[in-house]
This record gives C-alpha cells, sequence and structure tokens, in this order.
C-alpha cells in the first residue's frame, strides 16, 4: 500500500542505522528506496480534497479486494503534487490538518523551515492554509540531495486553516500514548498505488488507481533508526508478500490507526496513532520485504512540538481531537 519516498543506492545496514531491528543477521545487508525523480519542481501548492470529492460517494476497491465507503473516513484528504507524487492528510480539529513534514517541506535552503500553502476542499467549503508548520527538529535537520527523502524521522507538520470545518464531519482524534510493540495490530490506510517493486537499485511502484485502501497489518519493529539522519525514530511494518499492505508513494502524510481493522472501520475509538513516511525494501532470501517506515506520534517530540504550536501564538483554532479537545466533545472521534 501506502507511503513515503525513497530510491537510490544500496548502502550497507549499519550505516543506515537500520541494524538488526529489521532483519535478520543472515540476511543480506542491502536497502533499496524508492525512486527518485529530481527533475520534478517542488510544488507551489498543495491541494487536499475530501475521500468524496476525490472519489465520490460509492464504495471503492481496497487492498485485497475488499471495499470501503468514503463516507466512513470523512476526515482524510487527499492531493496529486504531480505524475509520480502524492500526499494525504487527516484532519484532526475543527481547523488543524496533520499530515507528513516532507509533504509541505519547500525545501528552500535559505529558509529551512518554508512550507508550502494548502487548501482543503470538505464538503461545500474551501479553506485555505494560515500556517503550516514542521516539526522543529525536521526543519533543521538539512535538506537531503533526493527529493523522495524525507529529513527525518520528527516527519510532521500541523496546518491551521482560515476556516471550521461543516459540524456534520467527524474528525480523527490523536493517540499521544500508544503501544509500541511488537505485533501491536494496526491498520494502514493510503491511495497511492496498488502494487510496487524493485528495479535494479531502487523501488519503482504502479499507477495510483486513485481507490482509497486499508489493510491490517502489525508493529514488526520499534526505534528504528532513521536511514538518512542519526537523530529520530520509526516504527515499522513488514510486508512478506503481495497480499500484505504496505506504503506507497501518495499514502505519505497519511494515518496509521491503532483500535480498528479491515473488518470493523467504524470503532468510535480508533485513533491515528501513527503517520505515514517512507517505504524501504531489504533483500530476504532471494527476494524483497517491503518496510514501511511510519512516524509515531507518541514521540515526545510530538507532543511537546504539539503544545508549542498550540500555545505560540495562543490560538484557540490550534486545539485538536486528543490534545485540546476531549475525544467525543465538538465532533472529534470518541
Amino acid at each position: 500500500m501506502t507511503g513515503g519516498l525513497g530510491g537510490g543506492r544500496r548502502k550497507s545496514l549499519a550505516a543506515l542505522g537500520i541494524g538488526i531491528a529489521l532483519v535478520a543477521a543472515s540476511d543480506t545487508p542491502h536497502v533499496v528506496l524508492v525512486k527518485d525523480y529530481p527533475g520534478e519542481p517542488v510544488p507551489t501548492a498543495i491541494r487536499f480534497q475530501s475521500l468524496e470529492i476525490k472519489f465520490g460517494s460509492g464504495q471503492v476497491q481496497l487492498a485485497n479486494g475488499d471495499t470501503v465507503d468514503p463516507a466512513q473516513w470523512p476526515a482524510i484528504v487527499v492531493a496529486t503534487l504531480s505524475k509520480t507524487s502524492f500526499c494525504s492528510a487527516t484532519i484532526i480539529g475543527p481547523s488543524v490538518l496533520l499530515t507528513a513534514a516532507h509533504c509541505v517541506d519547500a525545501r528552500n535552503k535559505l529558509i529551512p523551515d518554508a512550507t508550502i500553502p494548502v487548501s482543503v476542499e470538505v464538503g461545500n467549503l474551501d479553506l485555505q492554509s494560515i500556517e503550516c508548520k514542521m516539526h522543529q527538529n525536521y526543519a533543521a535537520a538539512p535538506i537531503p540531495a533526493r527529493k523522495a527523502d524525507p529529513r527525518s524521522a520528527d516527519d510532521f507538520a500541523l496546518c491551521e486553516l482560515n476556516g471550521k470545518m461543516p459540524k456534520s464531519l467527524t474528525m480523527e482524534t490523536l493517540e499521544l500514548e500508544a503501544s509500541l510493540t511488537k505485533q501491536e495490530p494496526v491498520v494502514l490506510i493510503g491511495y497511492g498505488c496498488t502494487s510496487a517493486w524493485v528495479i535494479g537499485n531502487s523501488i519503482e511502484h504502479g499507477p495510483s488507481d486513485e481507490a482509497l485502501r486499508i489493510g491490517d497489518s502489525n508493529l514488526h519493529a520499534v526505534n528504528v533508526a532513521d536511514t538518512l539522519v542519526d537523530a529520530g525514530t520509526y516504527v515499522a511494518t513488514r510486508s512478506e508478500t503481495k497480499s500484505q499492505p504496505y506504503i506507497c508513494p501518495g499514502d505519505s502524510g497519511g494515518p496509521m490507526m491503532t483500535h480498528t481493522s479491515v473488518e470493523d472501520t467504524l470503532q468510535n475509538d480508533r485513533r491515528i496513532a501513527w503517520v505515514n513516511s517512507k517505504l524501504v525494501a531489504l533483500a530476504h532470501d532471494g527476494h524483497w520485504d517491503f518496510y514501511s517506515l511510519i512516524a509515531p506520534s507518541n514521540q515526545a517530540g510530538l507532543g511537546s512540538f504539539l503544545t508549542a504550536w498550540q500555545d505560540s501564538p495562543v490560538r484557540a483554532a490550534r486545539k485538536v481531537c486528543g490534545k485540546g479537545i476531549k475525544p467525543g466533545d465538538d465532533n472529534c472521534r470518541g
């Protein structure tokens, strides 16, 4: 399934800082990242749309042949940035959008924390961003040479919008104290592509059919070091076969959920516990396993980042479900 960006040269896992958290000692220590497109310009604006606007009001195809009604996921919004680049985001407050920092990163070397303005089309509303703010650790990290790569594992951005969501829209709630244990059940969500494969030294993927896809998975590893810089940690899921979900480019910025499943997407206590960041492939017994690297919301850094963003300046509009608004209140999923 989902997420992030990658590409490029093979390097030893020790050099990349992944270590043995992902693979056994007998595995070939090579990692492959998603293909980079260095000639593509950085977008000047990003337009997110609700699933019902993007896909229509009927059911859409899921990974592995299941279906889901976009109306069950009203807070997820998606954007097409270019022919090869997509991103997702989640409405987590009346005027707040959560996405991956690398989705809104302007990649401005003179202004490292510069972001791309976004708009969000939901129902009959078309809201503009007042401000998008990348996590401070992410903004302080060097801009990678590859356009496809996040700067760090602190891959979070918050956007304040210039209006409120419809009162009929149920917003998703953050879980800032999610369990980070191996085999923790999770649900991956995305629409970036239907399949991916390794060609040469990079991961390539098929075209997006622009259908929402979700899939049951579990955490394969926690406290996984970022492959680009020393700071920050990811959690990872593993796809060993074509039937198991993994994130593709396009799913970046979208949520990974806990307390739900493909069979029960209407659970009112489902929570956003992670944000899709990137995809890597590792050689294993003559084939490639895909690992989805996800930025966990219970990192201490996200909580302090969110608190600072809400308090400076003090703006009631920056309250979010799970941090300022209690689950079940003000249309937050309870």
